[in-house]
């Protein structure tokens, strides 16, 4: 009952996968990986639009939700499930027009520790996202790992700043001009 499947990751003893419907933890018995012994669990009940919602940090794996952003932090014994977002930032996430969560897209920056998701109201706006699909993007939301707080949200819609401006180390393939 997991819905079409959006996105998939490996993190720690445990294959998490996210459908529209939510996000389940998929592992083997005593934490390790066993495809004949199968455990499965949905730990996040949440609608899920976004072609492009997980994000692989160093630390633990990000989901954007519809309205809600969540972190999980893999374990040993239970996956801790942290919702990301809050107050201010949870506010303004939840104004974003579904449609622009849509077709949003993330990136994790290694060298700056910063998870960034990227998105537009403007659909002349385009980038390549992880999949080599078509993206669009003029504003950011930015979680920094090392300080545990989200920046203020980017709008480089007005043509001074580019996508490839805001992270430029190391520079990849999934940033666009």
């Amino acid at each position: 009952n997991a819905a079409r499947l959006k996105d998939s990751a490996a993190f720690g003893p445990s294959l998490f996968a996210v459908a529209e419907n939510g996000v389940w933890a998929i592992t083997g018995p005593n934490d390790y990986f066993d495809l004949t012994q199968v455990i499965q669990k949905k730990i996040i009940e949440h609608t899920i639009s976004c072609y492009d919602p997980m994000l692989v940090t160093d630390n633990g794996i990000i989901v954007f939700g519809d309205s809600e952003i969540f972190f999980i932090q893999p374990g040993a014994q239970e996956n801790q499930l942290v919702k990301l977002a809050e107050n201010k930032v949870s506010s303004f996430y939840k104004q974003i027009p579904l449609t622009s969560k849509k077709y949003a897209f993330t990136k994790y920056d290694k060298y700056n520790k910063r998870a960034y998701f990227f998105w537009t109201e403007d659909t002349t706006k385009l980038a390549q996202n992880k999949y080599q699909t078509y993206a669009q993007a003029d504003k950011a939301l930015v979680f920094d790992f090392r300080t545990q707080s989200w920046l203020a949200p980017m709008d480089f819609s007005n043509g001074d700043w580019s996508i490839i401006d805001l992270v430029t180390v190391p520079a990849d393939r999934y940033f666009a001009a």
